[in-house]
């Protein structure tokens, strides 16, 4: 035979085996089902413009564990830990604060002092924070769904959400009848199962498993300097608004479905946690703000205030009407479910020593939120219940 046909033969060889290899890591990659929030191992270092380092400090440090959740590796083989999963959205994920100043791993500060570890009848505490930006009823829902798929019983789930669900209306212009589309699973998920995988050099299965691996050996230190600039940015926005929305459309419709949403997964919560938390998410409201203060909002616009231009905003008095909305469905949530709920905004003070704009929480804020959700988690009603120990590494 000719040099040419073996030379063929050869390609079609390869073709065919790296045809069927590809498609066999497809199939692994979804039979897996792993989806990690954030590439396992990565660490960012985050240094601020000047302007927002202010408020939060000049730098943060966002350390992710081997299952994708930001906070310290999760202990394997301890003897009754105690698990904590906290859900929630940018408010919870806290990424302009410095990992130890998030209130996530605050909380597992006070919880693992010696004679909180006595009351919880613990002897390891870790708090995993699953906060993520934008994050409302239905996001939350698939969240929790794909999380506890891998995780199986834990001790306690924390959940705080509901501002996003008002900022993700508004920013559509708050139709009566919004579309209402699932979210998508590349947006809340940096590594995940479902592609779409094309047959491109870059998009296959195979240089997807490349990358994964080769990051999660390298253990990647990311450093961003500059950072907060599209925040400070959207504030400038706000400023120099050409139109503020003081009225609003009929809000029944989002918050009927942010409240049949976050049923559903507290419902799901409730099943995989001996105790399940609901905290009331705060935001930054008073009668009356000085000029600094306004200064550093940027919620409520008509738009997307990070990536676009944007001259239309809803007036805080919108906002706040519609955040007072939201909360009552998560009261009515947590009551229809028999869940503990904790009310904090009117224990935090109202000002920028505790917000940095809207909604998220300054170091001193964090701070006094894990404090007080503390507080709660180990109030002695709840008495002690001994927890079992871990033999098996559950992220397998």
């Amino acid at each position: 035979m000719s040099t040419i046909w073996w030379i063929g033969t050869a390609v079609a060889l390869v073709a065919a085996s790296v045809m069927v290899a590809e498609l066999g890591t497809r199939r692994w990659l979804r039979a897996r089902r792993r989806y990690y929030l954030w590439p396992p191992n990565q660490v960012l270092e985050l240094e601020f413009d000047p302007e927002l380092a202010r408020h939060i400090g000049p730098r943060a440090r966002f350390a992710v564990n081997s299952d994708g959740h930001r906070g310290e590796p999760v202990p394997r083989n301890v003897e009754r830990l105690c698990r904590v999963l906290v859900f929630g959205s940018s408010a919870t994920e806290c990424y302009f604060l410095d990992q130890e100043a998030s209130w996530p791993m605050v909380l597992q500060r006070i919880l693992e002092r010696p004679e909180n570890l006595r009351k919880l009848g613990a002897s390891y505490v870790h708090v995993a924070n699953l906060g993520r930006p934008s994050v409302e009823g239905e996001a939350l829902d698939l969240i929790l769904r794909v999380t506890l798929e891998r995780t199986g019983h834990v001790a306690m789930i924390v959940i705080m959400v509901g501002a996003s669900a008002v900022v993700n209306w508004l920013e559509t212009g708050a139709p009566e009848r919004p579309v209402s589309l699932a979210p998508l699973v590349s947006d809340l998920f940096a590594w995940h199962p479902e592609g779409p995988f094309a047959w491109t050099a870059k998009r296959t299965a195979l240089a997807e498993v490349v990358r994964r691996v080769r990051d999660c050996t390298l253990h990647r230190v990311v450093r961003r300097s500059g950072v907060g600039k599209s925040l400070l940015r959207a504030r400038l926005m706000r400023r120099e608004a050409t139109e503020i929305r003081n009225t609003v459309g009929d809000s029944s419709f989002v918050m009927a479905s942010f409240e049949k949403h976050l049923h559903r997964a507290v419902s799901r919560a409730k099943a995989a946690a001996d105790r399940v938390i609901i905290v009331r998410q705060p935001w930054f409201q008073k009668d009356e703000f000085s000029q600094e203060e306004m200064a550093c909002f940027w919620n409520g616009s008509v738009g997307n205030a990070y990536e676009g231009e944007v001259s239309t905003f809803y007036s805080n008095e919108v906002m706040f009407r519609l955040l007072d909305e939201m909360d009552v469905c998560v009261v009515r949530v947590s009551e229809a479910l028999g869940v503990e709920q904790v009310e904090i905004r009117t224990q935090l003070e109202p000002s920028l020593k505790t917000y940095y704009d809207h909604i998220h929480l300054t170091p001193s804020g964090s701070a006094k939120v894990a404090d007080l959700i503390a507080k709660a988690i180990l109030a002695e009603k709840h008495g002690r219940k001994q927890l079992p120990s871990v033999t098996t590494d559950a992220f397998a």
